[in-house]
């Protein structure tokens, strides 16, 4: 008695065979990539000088100035800055360089912006004086 080729079942057979030693290869190689970002990992800002990132200095120094009586701080440059991913936003916190009528400073300005609507708030302000 003599055996018919099906080649379907051939293909079907190959299929499944190739198709089992890729699963378990790819199960063996460990993952070679980096993790990617997280919620709550502080990332760095790759770009200091792009417009939301200046925007924002902008507004935590005008946030400081309102509550700061006599202050009048100006933004000369954002020297460094990171940003978090929380659950309702983004925490930035940048380091930057500040001017008043009579000192250079530099400052650490922590924001956080709720992501629903676009509205951001001071969290802290802290001067590293140059005296």
């Amino acid at each position: 008695m003599a055996f018919k080729f099906n080649s379907f079942l051939f293909v079907t057979l190959s299929i499944v065979v190739v198709a089992s030693t890729f699963s378990y290869v790819s199960a063996r190689v460990p993952n070679t990539l980096a993790p990617s970002p997280s919620v709550d990992d502080w990332q760095p800002i790759k770009d200091l000088k792009d417009p939301k990132v200046i925007d924002i200095a902008n507004f935590a120094i005008k946030a400081y100035n309102d509550k700061t009586e006599g202050s009048d701080l100006k933004l000369k440059k954002v020297l460094k800055g990171k940003f978090q991913v929380v659950a309702t936003g983004i925490t930035y916190r940048l380091l930057i360089s500040t001017t008043d009528e009579d000192f250079a400073d530099e400052d650490i300005a922590v924001v956080f912006e709720n992501c629903k609507d676009n509205v951001r708030k001071l969290i802290s302000f802290l001067s590293l004086r140059n005296n």
